[in-house]
This record gives structure tokens, sequence and C-alpha cells, in this order.
């Protein structure tokens, strides 16, 4: 596999694991794209993945990180969801 397109498996990775009830092995696979994508400077995948982890988890650390990301490289639709997602959990 390319190591472009490590990050977005990672990111579905985790979603499957979180699908099939493995919340650890979701976090660890979502952290290591995560790490994987800011080492590459892929600033939209990262932003996507912690928006997946967000959404999924309810974490509100990992959506606030998701709509700074996605705020900076200007990511209308998907800084929209994660704004959305964030209001959700944190009441605002």
């Amino acid at each position: 596999m390319m190591r472009y397109w490590l990050p977005s498996a990672l990111r579905s990775q985790g979603t499957h694991e979180w699908l099939r009830g493995r919340p650890a092995a979701a976090a660890k696979a979502w952290r290591r794209g995560a790490t994987v994508a800011e080492d590459m400077g892929a600033r939209y995948e990262l932003g996507l993945i912690c928006l997946e982890m967000g959404r999924r988890t309810g974490d509100r650390a990992a959506l606030a990180r998701a709509e700074t990301v996605l705020a900076e490289i200007e990511a209308a639709p998907d800084l929209a969801d994660s704004r959305r997602r964030l209001s959700e959990v944190t009441g605002r």
C-alpha cells in the first residue's frame, strides 16, 4: 500500500473496529492514523480522522481538533459537520 493512503486506511479500520464493538482497537487505529496524517502534513485527512473519532465516541477534544483543522484548511462541508456535532456534545 502506498503510504499516502495509510491515514485513510487507518480511519476506515478504526470505524470497522468501532462497528464490531471493539472501541480500544478503533481508538488505536484512529490515533495511529492521526499520527501518520500529521507526520505527512495531510491536514484534511487528519481533520476527517478526528471528526470520525469524535462522531463515533462523542469525544469533545477530537471534535474540537477536527473543527480547528478543518477551519484552517477551509473544508466547509466537513467543518460544518464538525461544528454541528461539537455543539451536540457540548450543548453550545
